[in-house]
């Protein structure tokens, strides 16, 4: 999924890399089962809002670089083209920092704690980011998705974390909810999959869409 996605919640399928559990996470961040792994993956993104679609080529590479993760994610549309680089802290998956370039917004922000520092310039005005999150953020930027593969995900279990909008400069809280399993088939092959609800806690209007990721 894009990270300038406007969607208040989605449902999309995660591969059952994780191994199966019965408990629910509880805790101000979410606690991995797993860790991330090194390579490439190359993704075709289809959105269906409103009766409308729409595609997007993602490709991901994760490598590791100073002892964290490093993971830069490339997303190209017909009308769009942008890049994310985030540095993730290994085995707790926490966002370290982030590198986001796009034809309107680009910045450069480090997470410490609870705080987010750096720059972000929208439309051509830039302006300095100090800001007291209120947590650490957690499966954003490049490479949520397999963040959010990590968690020791099973049926019925929930957890909730923060996420931090480029854009808009806000924090969103967000609550996993792990709906079932699902089967997948693509050209790649068949395979199984959490069914995965991500809703935003923080009221408003909702908006919702199915994200499928196939690869390429």
């Amino acid at each position: 999924m894009s990270q300038t996605t406007s969607f208040r919640n989605f449902v999309f399928a995660i591969a059952l890399i994780a191994p199966l559990t019965t408990s629910a996470q509880t805790g101000p961040v979410p606690k991995p089962a797993v860790d991330l792994k090194p390579g490439v993956a190359n993704y075709k993104v289809r959105f269906d809002v409103v009766g409308q679609s729409a595609t997007m080529d993602i490709t991901r590479t994760t490598r590791e670089l100073n002892g964290a993760w490093v993971v830069n994610e490339t997303s190209t549309t017909p009308q769009f083209s942008g890049s994310d680089e985030t540095t993730i802290e290994k085995r707790t998956l926490i966002i370290r920092k982030r590198v986001f370039r796009d034809k309107v917004t680009t910045g450069e922000l480090q997470f410490r704690g609870h705080n987010a520092t750096g720059e972000i310039t929208v439309d051509g005005q830039k302006q300095t980011i100090n800001v007291d999150l209120g947590g650490v953020v957690f499966a954003d930027g490049a490479g949520g998705q397999d963040v959010l593969a990590a968690l020791p995900l099973a049926k019925g279990y929930t957890a909730e974390f923060r996420n931090f909008g480029m854009q808009l400069q806000n924090v969103k809280t967000l609550q996993l909810r792990v709906m079932g399993t699902d089967t997948v088939s693509v050209p790649a092959g068949t395979f199984n999959t959490w069914k995965v609800l991500i809703v935003s806690l923080d009221g408003g209007e909702e908006s919702s869409a199915t994200l499928s990721l196939l690869p390429s």
